[in-house]
């Protein structure tokens, strides 16, 4: 189960569009809500089985033009070198044609940067690149340079919180998401994803403060109750749904969920024993 609530959490619309020297919109997450009442075993319309994996980036079909006679702008060349990343890494293409179209979306950013150091459009796309490629040391050197430019961007931060979340580097990935809520401190999606990668980090009291400034409680002991399970502390898990109920008895997807287990856990049709109520917010290892 490893990995699916990251699906619910790790979600966001970004539109570089209103990031920087950009006019077209770039890649994007899709929108993330909480599961609805009894949809705890698909999230966001999936099986729950499948893993979680790269956001589905929006395709940039053209790239503005400049004036005839007179050198691309920075925005123009950051596009077209993010039309490069996109046709990279198509399913069809070979590693000799990624390899091609990586080197030159690379260069071209680089151009981009050489005319305007402070292009936010250009660092977000090379960051994102390298990020790509599994270089996440270099893609988090550029996104601090372009947070240094953009030190109000909240959606870079949040990028880099993704890109971090994506690896299951968990503590960077609080860091850089306490960083977008600093900036942005009502976005409930950055405290969704802090929430949930405090949690996998260990980080229990945290991440159930911090979800609980978005949710219900009963929600949030649900959110924790998900991560617990998918983090192989079924115990713990079932403790917390447990408290939902009792918080909440109408409670429908910790109703089900727990339902789930003691059907799983219990192969001979017995009632199971129920496990202790937790009374503290506090959530130890």
């Amino acid at each position: 189960m490893d990995g699916r609530l990251l699906q619910l959490v790790l979600v966001a619309t970004l539109t570089v569009g209103a990031v920087g020297c950009r006019t077209v919109k770039d890649s994007h997450l899709p929108d993330a809500t909480l599961p609805k009442s009894g949809e705890h075993a698909s999230f966001m319309g999936k099986p729950s089985t499948q893993k979680f994996g790269p956001p589905k980036e929006e395709v940039v079909t053209h790239a503005p033009r400049g004036k005839p006679g007179q050198p691309l702008k920075p925005e123009t060349l950051a596009v077209w070198a993010d039309n490069e990343v996109e046709a990279a890494f198509m399913e069809e293409k070979t590693a000799v044609e990624r390899d091609a179209l990586v080197d030159s979306a690379r260069q071209t950013y680089q151009k981009a940067l050489k005319q305007d150091p402070k292009c936010t459009a250009a660092l977000s796309g090379l960051a994102r690149l390298y990020s790509k490629l599994g270089e996440r040391e270099r893609a988090a050197q550029v996104y601090q340079e372009a947070l240094r430019q953009s030190p109000k961007n909240h959606e870079l931060a949040f990028r880099m919180a993704s890109m971090y979340a994506k690896a299951e580097e968990w503590t960077p990935a609080c860091e850089a998401c306490k960083l977008a809520i600093s900036i942005d401190p009502e976005n409930r999606i950055y405290h969704k994803t802090h929430g949930y990668c405090a949690a996998r980090a260990g980080q229990w009291d945290v991440a159930f403060d911090t979800l609980m400034r978005v949710m219900p409680e009963a929600e949030a002991r649900y959110f924790l109750g998900r991560v617990l399970i998918d983090s192989d502390r079924v115990g713990d898990g079932r403790q917390q749904l447990e408290m939902a109920m009792k918080i909440d008895p109408q409670h429908v997807s910790s109703s089900e969920l727990l339902a789930e287990l003691n059907a799983s856990a219990q192969p001979s049709g017995l009632s199971p024993q129920p496990a202790p109520i937790q009374q503290a917010g506090s959530l130890q290892r």
